[in-house]
């Protein structure tokens, strides 16, 4: 019985290696890709950041822009 086990044993190690190897494949795919997300969420976070201050500057200068034809309105200049 153990002569006839024993190949089946060294086929089950096999497996068992292989499966092993591409669980340690599979690990280190899914730490890369979870290093990738996270730098891309911090790089949005500083898009976003950037956007919003962009905008806030942009509704300044558009109020600095409808006193400035308001002015020139009351002066009677036309753009």
């Amino acid at each position: 019985m153990e002569k006839k086990a024993k190949p089946v044993y060294e086929n089950i190690v096999k497996v068992l290696r292989s499966l092993f190897n591409k669980y340690l494949d599979l690990k280190h795919s899914f730490e890369h890709l979870v290093g990738d997300y996270n730098r891309l969420q911090q790089r949005y976070a500083s898009l976003d950041q950037a956007y919003e201050r962009v905008k806030g500057e942009n509704k300044e200068l558009k109020t600095v822009a409808d006193d400035y034809d308001a002015l020139c309105l009351s002066q009677g200049k036309h753009k």
